[in-house]
C-alpha cells in the first residue's frame, strides 16, 4: 500500500512540474482584470499547493527529511530570509505578502513558492526528468513565438487595446515580459545541436536520433523572429548577452562543428532585422543621439531642470525614476538596510518622485515599478535584498565554472552552458525591467535543473 502510494505521489509531483513548464507560459483569460500575469500566478499556487502536499506524503511515508544540500540552496535561503525581514517591516504588510495588487507576483508568498518548488526539484528530480521538463520549455515556447508572429502580421490587431502589430507580446501581454521569457529560452533551441565528443546524439533530440539541421534551423529562428517582433531594446541586450556566453563557453569546437548551421541562422536573423525594422527605425536613430548623454546623467543624483515643454523618450524618463528610487534609498538607515518592503515601490516612490517628471509624456503615470529590478530591490528590500540576490548570481556562476572545467566536449555540457546563457541573458532585462511569473519560474528551474543533471552524470 505505502509503496503504491509513493508511485502516484511521485506521478502527481513528475506532472505537476511538467504542467508547470509547459502550460503556465500559455496561460491567459479575459475573466479577470489582469489578463496575463494573475491568472498565470493563481496557477503556480495551485500547482505548488499541489507539489508540496504530494511531497509532505511522500516523506511521511518514507520517514526522510530533505538532506540534499546543493551549491545554490544556501544562497537561496539567505535571499528568502532577506524577503521575510523585509516584509516583517514593510511599510504595507499586505502588499508586501502577495505582490502588487491585479499580478500578486514578487511578494513574500510567491518567493516562498519558488523556493518549495526549487528545494523539491533539485531533491528529487532524475536526469531523464529533466531533459524532458528542458523538452517541455522549447514546447511550450512554439506556440509562444507562433502567436507573436501572427500578432506581427495583424491577426489579432482588433482585440487588443494595445497595438499587438506594432509590438508582439503573445501570451505575456507585454513586450519586454515577452522577450525576456524568449531570452531565457533561446539558447536551449541551439542546444539541440550538440554533436561530438562521446554522445551520439543531442541531449534534447525531440525524436529517436539526430535531427537534421534543416528542422532544426526553424526553432532558433521562431524563437528570433518573436524576440525581434517584440521590438525590446532590453530584450535584444539580453539577448546579445545570452549568445556572447553561449559561444564563449561552448567554445570554438561546437562553432566549428555547426559552422554551416550558424551561417544559415545567422543569415536569416539579418534578413529579418533589415527587412523588419519597424519601431527600430526612429529607436536606433534616437538611440545614438543618447549615448553620450545617458552615462554621465546614470551618475548623477540631482536633475537639473527639464526645458520649457520637454516631452522626453524612455531612457530619460527611466533615469529620472532611478534618480528619485536612489533618494529614497537613501533616505533612511532601515530603507538602505531592509527597504520600504516587498512590492512597495508604489506607495514609497511618491514622496521623492523628481519635478523633472512634470515635464515627461508620463508626468501622470503611477509608477508602482523602478524599471530597473537592481535599483527596486535596493529600494523596497534594501542592501540585504540586493546582496542576497547577488550573492545567488555568484553562486550559480561560479558552480557553473567549475562544473563546465571537470566536463568533457559533447552535448551534455552544452546543456549546461544553454541554461547558464539563458539565465546571464535574463540578468540583463532586469536592468530595464523586472521578473514576471514565468521568467521568475526558469529563474529558480535552471540552477535545479543544472544541478539534477550533474548529480546524476
Amino acid at each position: 500500500m505505502g509503496l503504491k502510494l509513493l508511485s502516484i505521489c511521485g506521478f502527481i509531483r513528475t506532472w505537476g512540474f511538467r504542467l508547470l513548464v509547459l502550460v503556465t507560459p500559455l496561460i491567459m483569460t479575459t475573466s479577470t482584470r489582469e489578463i496575463f500575469e494573475f491568472p498565470k500566478m493563481l496557477f503556480v499556487y495551485l500547482l505548488t499547493l499541489i507539489i508540496v502536499s504530494v511531497r509532505a506524503v511522500e516523506l511521511t511515508i518514507t520517514g526522510r527529511v530533505y538532506r540534499k544540500i546543493n551549491y545554490f540552496t544556501w544562497p537561496a535561503a539567505i535571499f528568502l530570509a532577506g524577503y521575510f525581514l523585509s516584509t516583517l517591516f514593510s511599510l504595507d504588510y499586505y502588499t508586501s505578502l502577495t505582490g502588487y495588487y491585479t499580478r500578486f507576483n514578487g511578494g513574500l508568498i510567491s518567493v516562498l513558492c519558488f523556493f518549495l518548488l526549487f528545494l523539491i526539484l533539485s531533491s528529487t528530480a532524475t536526469a531523464r526528468e529533466s531533459k524532458n521538463l528542458l523538452r517541455l520549455v522549447l514546447i511550450s515556447a512554439l506556440p509562444v513565438s507562433l502567436y507573436a508572429v501572427a500578432q506581427h502580421f495583424g491577426a489579432d490587431r482588433s482585440f487588443w487595446v494595445q497595438d499587438s502589430q506594432a509590438r508582439a507580446f503573445s501570451t505575456f501581454g507585454q513586450p519586454n515580459w515577452l522577450a525576456a521569457y524568449l531570452v531565457l529560452v533561446w539558447p536551449l533551441s541551439l542546444a539541440l545541436l550538440a554533436r561530438g565528443g562521446k554522445e551520439k546524439k543531442a541531449l534534447l533530440d525531440l525524436g529517436q536520433g539526430p535531427a537534421h539541421p534543416g528542422v532544426l534551423f526553424l526553432l532558433p529562428l521562431l524563437i528570433f523572429l518573436a524576440l525581434w517582433f517584440t521590438y525590446s531594446l532590453s530584450g535584444l541586450l539580453g539577448f546579445a548577452t545570452a549568445v556572447s556566453v553561449f559561444l564563449f563557453l561552448a567554445g570554438r569546437d561546437f562553432f566549428r562543428a555547426n559552422r554551416r548551421f550558424f551561417l544559415m541562422l545567422s543569415a536569416g536573423m539579418f534578413l529579418v532585422a533589415a527587412t523588419q525594422p519597424g519601431i527600430f527605425r526612429s529607436r536606433w536613430e534616437s538611440l545614438w543621439r543618447q549615448v553620450d548623454r545617458v552615462v554621465p546623467k546614470a551618475t548623477a543624483l540631482e536633475i537639473a531642470p527639464a526645458p520649457a515643454g520637454y516631452e522626453g523618450d524612455t531612457a530619460d524618463i527611466r533615469l529620472i525614476v532611478w534618480r528619485g528610487a536612489l533618494k529614497l534609498f537613501i533616505s533612511d538607515p532601515k530603507i538602505t538596510l531592509l527597504g520600504t518592503g516587498p512590492e512597495t515601490f508604489a506607495y514609497a516612490f511618491l514622496p521623492f518622485r523628481p519635478t523633472g517628471m512634470n515635464k515627461t509624456s508620463e508626468w501622470d503615470f503611477l509608477y508602482n515599478k523602478a524599471h530597473n529590478d537592481y535599483i527596486e530591490t535596493l529600494v523596497t528590500r534594501g542592501l540585504f535584498g540586493l546582496l542576497s540576490l547577488l550573492l545567488m548570481v555568484v553562486s550559480y556562476s561560479h558552480w557553473t565554472k567549475k562544473t563546465l572545467a571537470k566536463l568533457s566536449a559533447g552535448s551534455f555540457r552544452l546543456v549546461l552552458v544553454a541554461l547558464f546563457a539563458g539565465w546571464a541573458g535574463l540578468l540583463v532585462t532586469n536592468i530595464f525591467g523586472w521578473p514576471v511569473v514565468m521568467t521568475s519560474l526558469l529563474f529558480w528551474f535552471y540552477p535545479a535543473l543544472a544541478f539534477t543533471l550533474v548529480k546524476e552524470k
